[in-house]
């Protein structure tokens, strides 16, 4: 994962140094975001989930999305109808299963590292594509005996929408993950929730996630300043 982010930072400084004419922007963004997770599958007393379990019966229980947060900082070079964007995102996922007794919190926490290009459809108004690497820190089941099992590291693909309103940017994104989460049992306290063992079937992450983004530096006018700076003091200098 590592040998991915320094490819990210190198080809960052790669298009830095071949476009030093065009707009760089560095700015900090933040916003809400909203998880989908995959199914769980109860065991009922007749699949040999345990005695007292509630309900007896089998039981697929879906996941119901929770409000996540993110924030982050990101880099953007400015061409004239299209533009490369890449963004350092930490990102707290969250959902649920509604067992019987009482809901099973999930939470997830998470590095991300889209880069993405973007092509102006009218002004304001761009679409935006473009791949993502995860590391992600944390993942939690509440009411699990045992910690639940992920892999730290994925990609996904983020395709969405932006609205550019100069200083400020507006951007509504879905990601779907790349490769499949793998089922796994998962022994949960039946006392509490109702649900002795169950199994979490393979599904791909997915979410939608809403962004602010502030421009906090602009480089070309930057440089547009001072040229204009120097140019003022240069006819001046004529008197």
């Amino acid at each position: 994962m590592q040998n991915k982010y320094l490819f990210i930072v190198v080809f960052i400084l790669f298009i830095s140094t071949k476009a030093v004419s065009q707009e760089i922007i560095f700015g900090i963004k933040g916003g809400i975001n909203s998880n989908n997770i995959g199914t769980l599958y109860h065991l009922g007393t007749a699949s040999g989930g345990g005695n007292n379990v509630t309900p007896v019966e089998d039981t697929y229980y879906v996941g119901e999305s929770g409000l996540g947060t993110q924030f982050g900082l990101f880099f953007k070079l400015n061409f004239e109808k299209f533009f490369i964007k890449s963004e350092l995102n930490f990102a707290k996922l969250k959902s649920s299963y509604p067992l019987a007794l009482k809901p099973s919190n999930w939470v997830s926490n998470q590095m991300e590292v889209p880069i993405l290009i973007g092509f102006e459809v009218f002004k304001p108004v761009s679409l935006i594509i473009g791949p993502s690497f995860n590391s992600i820190s944390e993942m939690s089941l509440e009411g699990t005996e045992a910690p639940i099992k992920y892999n730290s590291s994925s990609m996904s693909l983020h395709f969405g929408v932006l609205l550019d309103l100069r200083f400020i940017e507006l951007d509504v994104k879905y990601q779907y993950g790349l490769s499949a989460v793998k089922n796994q049992r998962v022994d949960i306290v039946r006392a509490s929730y109702g649900t002795n063992v169950a199994y979490l079937e393979p599904y791909h992450s997915n979410q939608i996630s809403l962004s602010i983004n502030i421009n906090l530096i602009n480089l070309k006018s930057l440089k547009e300043t001072r040229k204009l700076s120097s140019g003022w003091r240069d006819h001046r200098n004529l008197y």
